[in-house]
C-alpha cells in the first residue's frame, strides 16, 4: 500500500513540475536574483494596420501552436470605413445608371429633332415648288398678288422653322456628348471606389495576429 502512495505522490510532483514549474516565478510581484542572466528567443511582431489591441488570448509562458491567435486589434473604424466606401460605390453606381437613362432619353430627343428637320425640309421644298408655280401663274395673270405674297410669307416661316429645328438638333447632339462624358467620368469614379473598397476590405482581415510557424 505504501508503495502505491509513494507512486501517486511522485506522479503528482512530476505533473506539477512539468506543467506549473514557472507559475510561481511568473506570478511573483517581485523578481530578484544574485548573479544571473536571461537567454531568450525574441520574435518581433508587427501589425499591417494600426489600432488599439482589443484582445490578447495568449498569456505569459503559455504554449502556442501554428494558427493560434496571439492578439486582435479593434476593427470598428475599419469596418465603418468599409461601410462608408460601400455606400459611396452604391451612390456612384446609381449616378451611372441615372446618366445612362438621361443619355438614352437624349438620344431619343436627337432622333426627334432630326425627324423635325426632315419634316421641315420637306415642307420647305413643297413651299418652294408652290412659290415657283405661283410666280408662273402671276406672270400669265392667272393668279393674284395676294396669293403670291401668302406663299412668300409661308416660305419665310418655313425657313425660320427649319433653322430653329437644326439649332435644336445641334444642341441636343452637344448635350448627348456632354452626358457621354459625364457617364464615362462616373464609371471611372465607380472603378476607383471599388478599388478603394477592395483595399478597405483587407484591413479587417489583418486585425488578427496569427502564429504562422512553430519552431
Amino acid at each position: 500500500m505504501w508503495r502505491v502512495l509513494v507512486f501517486i505522490v511522485a506522479l503528482a510532483v512530476l505533473i506539477v513540475i512539468t506543467t506549473r514549474w514557472t507559475r510561481w516565478e511568473g506570478n511573483a510581484e517581485w523578481q530578484s536574483t544574485d548573479d544571473a542572466y536571461l537567454q531568450a528567443d525574441l520574435t518581433p511582431i508587427a501589425a499591417k494596420v494600426a489600432g488599439y489591441v482589443r484582445e490578447l488570448p495568449v498569456q505569459d509562458f503559455e504554449r502556442v501552436h501554428a494558427g493560434d491567435v496571439l492578439a486582435q486589434i479593434v476593427d470598428d473604424d475599419y469596418r465603418a470605413t468599409v461601410a462608408q466606401i460601400e455606400a459611396s460605390v452604391a451612390s456612384a453606381s446609381a449616378q451611372v445608371q441615372a446618366l445612362k437613362a438621361q443619355r438614352e432619353l437624349q438620344e431619343a430627343n436627337v432622333q426627334a429633332a432630326r425627324a423635325t428637320i426632315d419634316a421641315a425640309v420637306a415642307s420647305a421644298e413643297q413651299n418652294s415648288r408652290d412659290v415657283a408655280r405661283q410666280e408662273r401663274l402671276l406672270r400669265t395673270g392667272s393668279s393674284s398678288t395676294e396669293s403670291a405674297e401668302k406663299l412668300q410669307t409661308a416660305h419665310a416661316q418655313l425657313a425660320a422653322q427649319l433653322a430653329q429645328s437644326r439649332a435644336q438638333a445641334s444642341a441636343a447632339s452637344r448635350q448627348l456628348a456632354v452626358l457621354a462624358a459625364q457617364q464615362a467620368q462616373a464609371e471611372a469614379t465607380v472603378a476607383a471606389q471599388q478599388a478603394s473598397l477592395r483595399i478597405a476590405q483587407i484591413n479587417p482581415v489583418n486585425i488578427r495576429f496569427l502564429l504562422l510557424h512553430q519552431n
